[in-house]
């Protein structure tokens, strides 16, 4: 724990929350560096006035020493006068003094002109030295020690509230710390949970795709904690969330087309997705996917003339907005339908025995590879019916309506189509009886 017993300084006393509430306007007090700063600079410059305040009451005491010193002198010379002059006295009461006398008293008037001129150097010493201590006095030297007597009672005072404050900063700073130690440990055990989780549960996605999102979600939990540490130290940022909320808003929308194609990259990764190597029909692309990028997927492109070879891409996002069809779920195979219009009138039975011996002999050239796989379409869904060729009949404003259904290899899809439809209009214009309707929805297409 921290202590701050070198910081008790004296004894002024003063109110914490008051000081708190003064201190959170001071920018330079958010952090406890500043206070620090703070209070260190408040004991440099409570030493430098004490040092001034010292150096002027020295100059005053040597001053008043020299004038005490000086008046000392003058009394001692006074005193040193008053004993010669009463020796002078009585030498000169002796009403026959003898020559040695006479001497003596020649000797003493000589002295004591010594003594007054002595005497008369010292009283002007003395004048002069009370002269400058007055004239020190008079240009403001009280003045000036009363003022720094009132700003190191004013620096102690900044002083004791620095150090209050720096006591309750230590310690909000320490349960920051605290909590930030906290939030980490935190994000390090969801992120230890997250991968858990990933590891133990099947997600029915690739290594790959689960690197990418275990990638994601750390990245998502990283930034989180990094927000929320932010938030710990800078809690002025909470009031610019909104912004932060606007500019997310408007970077998401900017890439909605990126986050949308990583989505579906996502979806596709799953079990009702494709992978390399199937057969795939999206709006008006066919093709064999070559590659599975987190933003497009690029496809081999077919054709009615089978494989064109041209490398095609479409973005990712493109499964929300058009119909797909992933012809490689049924094991390569596809069911293929065709549309037949015919004119009322015509011999609909003769048209049916037709179109389904069309159907059995183009199915007739693959029909054991159907039967191995019988049991894998069963479980698919499809019963034995749905393996043979079938015909279906339906009255329609464009006139009466025959549809031929085959489950087909998809590598064959285009040429099969194109046979039946080939071999159909032939046996059907060799028929006087039976008269197709040409409409604009008479090519065939998958179910």
């Amino acid at each position: 724990m921290l202590s701050f017993s070198l910081f008790n300084i004296g004894t002024v006393k003063a109110n914490p929350v008051t000081d708190l509430v003064e201190s959170a306007t001071d920018p330079a007090n958010y952090f406890i560096l500043g206070q620090i700063k703070t209070y260190y600079e408040l004991i440099d410059q409570l030493d430098s006035k004490k040092v001034e305040l010292q150096v002027l009451d020295a100059s005053n005491l040597a001053q008043q020493e020299k004038i005490e010193q000086a008046a000392a002198d003058l009394l001692a010379t006074e005193q040193q006068l008053e004993s010669l002059n009463k020796t002078l006295q009585n030498l000169e009461a002796n009403e026959a003094p003898s020559d040695a006398d006479l001497e003596q008293i020649k000797a003493l008037e000589q002295d004591q002109l010594k003594i007054l001129a002595n005497l008369a150097a010292q009283q002007t010493d003395l004048e002069t030295l009370q002269a400058v201590l007055v004239e020190d006095l008079a240009e403001g030297e009280l003045t000036k020690e009363q003022a720094l007597q009132n700003d190191i009672t004013r620096l102690q005072d900044e002083l004791s509230k620095s150090q209050i404050r720096l006591k309750s900063y230590a310690a909000s700073f320490v349960k920051k710390i605290v909590l930030v130690v906290g939030i980490w440990l935190l994000s390090i055990l969801i992120k230890w949970i997250v991968a858990l989780v990933f590891k133990r549960l099947h997600f029915y996605l690739t290594p790959q795709r689960n690197a990418f999102i275990l990638q994601l979600i750390r990245l998502v939990i990283n930034t989180i904690t990094v927000i929320a540490i932010l938030l710990v130290f800078f809690s002025q940022l909470i009031q610019a969330l909104p912004y932060f909320a606007i500019f997310a808003t408007a970077l998401a929308f900017a890439l909605r087309d990126v986050i949308l194609s990583v989505i579906a990259w996502l979806i596709i990764g799953t079990k009702d997705g494709y992978k390399v190597g199937h057969y795939l029909h999206i709006g008006t692309l066919w093709g064999t996917v070559v590659e599975i990028n987190p933003f497009n997927t690029i496809v081999r492109q077919g054709g009615m003339s089978g494989q064109t070879g041209r490398l095609l891409t479409f973005p990712n996002k493109k499964i929300f907005e058009e119909f797909l069809e992933n012809w490689s779920k049924l094991f390569n195979y596809t069911f293929l339908k065709w549309d037949f219009y015919l004119e009322q009138g015509s011999d609909i039975e003769k048209a049916e025995i037709i179109l389904l011996k069309i159907l059995e002999t183009e199915q007739a050239k693959y029909k054991n590879s159907i039967v191995k796989k019988r049991a894998q379409f069963i479980k698919k869904g499809l019963s034995d019916e749905d393996l043979e060729p079938r015909i279906f009949w339906e009255i329609q404003a464009n006139g009466i309506l025959l549809r031929g259904k085959l489950l087909v290899d998809f590598n064959d899809f285009f040429a099969i189509r194109s046979a039946v439809t080939r071999a159909f209009i032939i046996e059907v214009n060799q028929e006087k009886n039976i008269q197709l309707r040409f409409v604009n929805n008479l090519l065939p297409n998958t179910l």
